[in-house]
């Protein structure tokens, strides 16, 4: 499915709020992808994802793992702001993920990484279904597939949920290493709150 900045297939994409759909970036041969949920106004404005305060967080984890975010492909499962950043009813943004995971597939296919990062309750939902379990039931392990994933908090979620970034931190590691990459796990001086990467 060919990336249609204008898409109308869903609820979002026919939002008069909305600029653009915002397509993942990153490398094109990444060994891990990470999957959020939707852009928000600055990666509506920017047409890129986690570019706002959720994405500063994700970037400040990830360089105190020792690991360059341009080494990773970062996305969305909906590609289309939702309207003053909030998903509609559950039914209506599971339509919407019906509707964008063409998208998300082609990313997927394209990329094809060694491990996928679900961040997130709605990106693990459209990802096993409602009937899975939510996300903090899930977090941090790894879960089954033809691609390994490996579930984790959204930094969303973080940023008002601040105790849980050794959390989120755990769980990239996981994924990281998973995938081969090497993660610091000392001399991260500087980080928001303690923790250890196992």
């Amino acid at each position: 499915m060919k990336q249609n900045t204008k898409c109308r297939q869903c609820l979002l994409g026919r939002d008069e709020n909305r600029s653009t759909c915002v397509w993942g970036e990153g490398n094109k041969k990444a060994r891990v992808m990470l999957i959020g949920e939707a852009p928000g106004l600055d990666e509506d404005c920017s047409n890129a994802p986690f570019r706002g305060q959720a994405g500063r967080l994700l970037n400040h984890i990830l360089e105190h793992l020792g690991v360059n975010r341009d080494d990773l492909y970062v996305t969305n499962v909906l590609k289309c702001r939702p309207s003053n950043n909030e998903l509609p009813g559950r039914r209506e943004t599971r339509d919407c993920c019906v509707a964008c995971r063409p998208y998300l597939d082609q990313e997927i296919h394209t990329v094809k990484p060694r491990v996928i990062v679900l961040m997130g309750g709605t990106a693990l939902e459209s990802w096993y279904g409602p009937k899975f379990g939510g996300i903090t039931k899930h977090e941090g392990m790894r879960l089954p597939g033809n691609i390994p994933v490996v579930a984790a908090f959204h930094p969303a979620y973080v940023l008002r949920a601040p105790s849980k970034e050794a959390r989120l931190a755990q769980a990239l590691a996981r994924a990281l290493k998973l995938a081969g990459i090497k993660v610091k796990t000392s001399g991260q001086e500087g980080r928001m709150f303690e923790y250890e990467v196992r």
